[in-house]
């Protein structure tokens, strides 16, 4: 995921092309920085403040993309609590009395009623009193900086605390001690409040911020279904008994352990004598999730989804699928996989009901739900009405659905899919993904796929580029066509090399050769291609623009344009699927 701002206005809360207000939003990679920055305030939170932290959390929360969020403040402080002139002054008194009940729902802080899915933590530098405790107190984690101070500041101000903070620091620090603190409302120097509990972390003064990011950093990298569980029960249990909260944590990680992190790798090698075929892969694909992954002629890709579908044996580095590790357990994960390969392998002389008997008795499903299993099966790729029919007689898209249903037969957790339309028209191709997509809806299966289609990459919800073993991108398909920028103007001359030594001198645009055109990438296409034609000297035969698509991210990571898979790529693969019929069980 490419690094992003995203700053919020202070009267609309959208995205404005305009200095920054009072928040940050910056996304880098799994993790986002929240940031207060309000610095001649020492950061006090007023209500146009609050309502951006508000908005940011939410929308941290909702982000499938995003892990672990970090809040911070500007210009040394963390926050000095709630703006208490605007308190003086009359204003937006609602939010600051609102119930935690109210229709909003959010505190006077901003984010601090929210219970959110993923972890939060606080870099903190300079002052996090009054209020601004209680946001502290709010987050996960707090890592703080030599020279911080903390304290219930609003105790001399006659302002109780009204945002948790009577709540969460006794539960944090112990009842004694959060009473010394509420009473008093003396300073807390950080190294105290490393002490006693009030900060997890202590770092040099002004690293608070870097030892932040590099701990959010170390938490994307744990299969996440389980750390939330996790967290998610440790906090649920404050309003438990003990009993209640022993239940319901097994509960929780049963659940987790039964539907496993669907796929994930680490430093993940294959060589062939001295050929080095994926050089350290790391990646995730979280339960429920279509992840495409796409590369060109030799990338490594077939190689990849054979380790992780056991057919292959990595060189160095771990992989699991479905929480098992491939190469200690392969016979349980092949139990929890189901793999349809890019070359047709149904037996035509069967029909179809008899191809989804025959694989149920291989993977032995239990012989009293096998036919109800297989009506399932052929009723939601909608067979039913071909079931008796022979193989043979199927068309190009109705062998492909009963592939994919003979894979998820056996009710597997992830389904592997290599070139799952290669050789299908572009209507039958949409149709296989309207089933893919009521398959993942009704079951919640993962799926893993291979394509050389970009428009069918569209149907991912993630997609990992990989070149010369290693993978060089990764992200949503939006964030991928972002990476291009602008638009994308094509042309076609007589007279290429002049045309494109013109270009680079007078418009400051580096074209690129790419089959016989100029291919060029530019801000603002319809600005740039009348005045190109208008003022170019050498002759333009044809111009095309558009806006990037997943072809353009390719050309421009990889250097090349997407090919077809080289034959001894697919010789591969149908070696591997002859074996993986002899290996399933």
């Amino acid at each position: 995921m490419a690094t992003r701002t995203w700053t919020l206005s202070r009267r609309t809360g959208r995205n404005r092309h305009e200095p920054p207000v009072t928040v940050h939003y910056d996304v880098d990679r799994a993790v986002v920085t929240v940031t207060i920055d309000r610095p001649a305030a020492r950061n006090a939170v007023d209500s146009a403040t609050a309502a951006d932290l508000a908005v940011c959390f939410k929308r941290f929360d909702k982000d499938k993309e995003l892990s672990v969020a970090i809040l911070t403040g500007a210009g040394g402080n963390f926050c000095a609590g709630y703006d208490l002139k605007e308190i003086a002054a009359g204003r937006n008194r609602r939010r600051l009395i609102s119930a935690p009940g109210s229709r909003r729902g959010d505190g006077p802080m901003g984010p601090t009623r929210m219970q959110l899915s993923k972890p939060v933590i606080a870099a903190i530098e300079g002052y996090a009193v009054a209020g601004g405790l209680e946001l502290a107190l709010w987050c996960d984690l707090r890592v703080a900086g030599r020279t911080a101070t903390f304290g219930v500041f609003n105790r001399r101000f006659g302002v109780p605390l009204i945002d948790g903070g009577t709540i969460r620091l006794p539960r944090l620090v112990g009842q004694g001690r959060a009473l010394d603190l509420i009473l008093t409302g003396r300073p807390v120097p950080a190294v105290e409040a490393f002490q006693i509990g009030l900060v997890e972390r202590l770092v040099p003064a002004g690293e608070a911020l870097a030892e932040a990011q590099g701990l959010a950093r170390s938490l994307t990298e744990f299969p996440q279904r389980a750390m939330r569980a996790d967290r998610r029960s440790a906090f649920g249990q404050w309003s438990l008994g003990l009993s209640e909260a022993i239940n319901t944590e097994y509960r929780g990680g049963v659940r987790v352990i039964a539907s496993g992190e669907s796929i994930e790798a680490k430093g993940l090698v294959k060589k062939y004598g001295e050929l080095e075929a994926v050089r350290g892969i790391d990646l995730q694909v979280a339960p429920g999730e279509i992840f495409g992954f796409l590369g060109p002629n030799g990338a490594g890709k077939s190689t990849t989804i054979s380790m992780l579908c056991t057919l292959l044996s990595p060189t160095a580095g771990t992989a699991r699928v479905a929480g098992i590790d491939v190469v200690h357990d392969p016979a349980r994960v092949r139990q929890k996989i189901g793999l349809v390969f890019q070359d047709p392998s149904l037996d035509d002389q069967l029909t179809g009901r008899e191809n989804l008997e025959f694989h149920a008795f291989i993977y032995s499903v239990p012989a009293e739900v096998r036919r109800a299993r297989i009506d399932q099966m052929l009723e939601l790729l909608q067979l039913t009405d071909r079931a008796s029919s022979q193989v043979r007689t199927y068309s190009g898209g109705m062998k492909r659905r009963l592939e994919i249903a003979r894979g998820m037969l056996h009710e597997p957790q992830i389904l592997f899919l290599d070139e799952p339309t290669l050789g299908l028209d572009p209507q039958t191709r949409r149709n296989i993904w309207t089933h893919l997509n009521d398959l993942r809806s009704r079951t919640g299966i993962t799926i893993f796929m291979t394509t050389h289609y970009m428009d069918e990459a569209e149907y991912c919800d993630r997609i990992a580029i990989i070149d010369r073993g290693q993978i060089v991108a990764l992200g949503t398909p939006d964030q991928l066509k972002a990476m291009v920028g602008g638009d994308v103007v094509t042309m076609t001359s007589t007279q290429l090399d002049a045309a494109a030594e013109e270009i680079e001198k007078s418009f400051r645009v580096t074209p690129t050769r790419v089959d016989g055109t100029l291919r060029m990438e530019v801000p603002d296409g319809k600005k740039f291609v009348p005045r190109l034609v208008r003022e170019l000297t050498v002759p333009v035969d044809t111009i095309s623009l558009r806006r990037p698509s997943l072809d353009d991210v390719f050309l421009k990571l990889t250097g090349r344009a997407i090919r077809d898979e080289e034959a001894g790529d697919r010789d591969r693969m149908r070696q591997m699927a002859s074996r993986w019929m002899g290996r399933r069980r």
